[in-house]
């Protein structure tokens, strides 16, 4: 599996989870939005730094550990926030709009 690929599906997963997952989306829904903007960033750069530290160490080859393997590991991130951001758009954001809807 490429490795730009593998992200992004980490970055939608980490869209639903945050919304769907019970004690996570509780802690989740209790945060401010910027502190939730941040929190996402996070848990994406995390991702990204993951797979590119796993590939640089355990020599997967995806990326090396040099200044073009930093660009790549840039990439990476961008995979997984296009990938939350998508999954957010279409999962999750028009049920939230619905249930506060419903809820007034």
């Amino acid at each position: 599996m490429e490795q730009n690929i593998l992200v992004a599906g980490v970055g939608i997963l980490l869209a639903l989870a945050f919304a769907y997952v019970p004690g996570l989306k509780t802690w989740y829904d209790a945060q401010v939005s910027e502190r939730k903007a941040l929190v996402m960033l996070g848990a994406l750069l995390v991702t990204a730094g993951i797979v590119a530290g796993g590939s640089c160490w355990l020599g997967y080859g995806w990326v090396t550990c040099d200044e073009a393997g930093g660009k790549v590991l840039l990439e990476l991130f961008i995979a997984a926030l296009i990938g939350n951001q998508a999954a957010y758009t279409v999962g999750v954001r028009p049920f939230k709009s619905e249930a506060s809807e419903s809820s007034e």
